[in-house]
C-alpha cells in the first residue's frame, strides 16, 4: 500500500454514516517538544488526524476534532516554505501541523492544500487575534543567551577544585592554610578572566529580556496571550517547566506545559518559556502549582565539569 493510498483509507475510516472526507493532506502534528507525522483531512463538521508510526507504515493513533474554532493563524517558513497552521478551538487543546507544499509520496499534496488552508479559513471565525506587539502587557521573549551562561557556571569550580587536588597530590596531605592560600592567589586572576568571559553575555542576556528577541507571549491581568490563543488566569490548574535538554542526535529547547481546565481539560505548550516567566506567572496567579522537571538533568550538567576536574586531576 502506498503512502497516498493509506492516507485515503486511514481517513476514510473514520467517517460516518453519509460523510465525505475533504482535502486530505500529509503533515506534522506539533505537541510541544514532540513532533507525529500523519494524515489530516475535514468533514462536514470535524477535523480527521490520523498519525503514524516512526516507520510510516502504520497508523497508531485517530481522533475526529469538532471544528468549533476560535481562530487560527497560519505563516508560511523562510527557507523551507512549509506552512505553520495553529487551531485554537473553543473547548479542547489548541492543534499545530506544519505542511509542506509538495510531498513526493504523496502526489495530491500540491493540490489539496491549498484547498485545505480555503476550507480553514472558510469556517474559521472572521475576527482574528492581535499582533502580540500591538498588546500591552509584560512581553517574554526567547532567550537566547542563558542557557550558554549556565554552561559557563558550571566550569566556574574547577579551578580551585583541581588546585586542591593538585596540591595534595604534591604534598601526600592536606595543608589547608597553604591551599586557602593558593587558592586566594588565584582567585582574582580567574575572577577577571570569567568577568571577561562572562559580562558580555550577561549584559546581553539583560537587553534580551527587555529589548530584543522574539516575543513568544504576554502576560497581563486576563491571562498568558500567545500567537494564537489565550490563557485565562482561572482555568491554569498547573504549570510545568521543562528544561533545555541535548542528546546524542537532538536538541530540545525549553518548554513550558500549562495544563487547562475550562468546558474540558488539555494541556496547551509554549516552546522557549523562559525559567524566569515562572516568577511572573505566581504573581499574576499566586495559587497555581509550579513544577520544574528534568532536575536531575540540571543537577548533572552543572556538575559534569566539576566531576571531569576531579577525575584530570587524580590521572594526571
Amino acid at each position: 500500500m502506498t503512502y497516498k493510498e493509506l492516507m485515503i483509507k486511514s481517513l476514510t475510516d473514520l467517517l460516518e454514516e453519509n460523510e465525505t472526507l475533504m482535502h486530505p493532506i500529509y503533515g506534522l502534528l506539533n505537541q510541544g517538544n514532540t513532533q507525529y507525522y500523519g494524515y489530516f483531512g475535514f468533514t462536514e463538521n470535524d477535523l480527521l488526524i490520523a498519525l503514524l508510526s516512526g516507520t510510516g507504515k502504520q497508523i497508531t493513533y485517530t481522533t475526529r476534532v469538532p471544528l468549533d474554532i476560535k481562530s487560527i493563524k497560519v505563516k508560511q517558513t523562510a527557507i523551507f516554505k512549509q506552512f505553520v497552521i495553529d487551531i485554537a478551538f473553543n473547548e479542547g487543546a489548541p492543534c499545530r501541523i506544519t505542511a509542506s507544499p509538495k510531498v513526493l509520496s504523496v502526489n495530491t499534496q500540491e493540490e489539496n492544500l491549498p484547498r485545505f488552508l480555503e476550507h480553514l479559513y472558510t469556517i474559521a471565525p472572521k475576527t482574528k487575534q492581535p499582533e502580540l506587539k500591538q498588546l500591552s502587557g509584560e512581553n517574554i521573549r526567547i532567550q537566547y543567551f542563558n542557557y550558554i551562561i549556565g554552561i559557563f557556571l558550571s566550569f566556574v569550580p574547577m579551578v580551585p577544585i583541581m588546585i586542591l587536588i593538585m596540591e595534595w597530590k604534591e604534598s601526600g596531605e592536606w595543608h589547608f592554610g597553604e591551599l586557602i592560600s593558593a587558592i586566594l592567589e588565584t582567585l582574582p586572576v580567574v575572577a577577571v578572566i570569567w568577568g571577561i568571559v562572562l559580562m558580555p553575555l550577561i549584559l546581553l542576556s539583560l537587553l534580551n529580556r527587555f529589548c530584543f528577541g522574539k516575543v513568544i507571549c504576554v502576560l497581563d491581568d486576563k491571562g498568558i496571550h500567545t500567537e494564537n490563543d489565550l490563557l485565562l488566569w482561572t482555568d491554569i490548574k498547573s504549570v510545568s517547566y521543562k528544561t533545555a535538554m541535548h542528546s546524542r542526535f537532538r536538541y530540545s529547547p525549553a518548554c513550558t506545559t500549562f495544563s487547562i481546565k475550562n468546558a474540558g481539560e488539555y494541556e496547551f505548550d509554549i516552546i522557549h518559556f523562559p525559567f524566569y516567566g515562572l516568577r511572573k506567572i505566581k504573581r499574576y496567579c499566586p495559587d497555581v502549582k509550579v513544577e520544574v522537571q528534568n532536575k536531575g538533568w540540571l543537577i548533572f550538567m552543572a556538575l559534569c565539569p566539576t566531576i571531569i576536574a576531579i577525575i584530570l586531576s587524580l590521572l594526571s
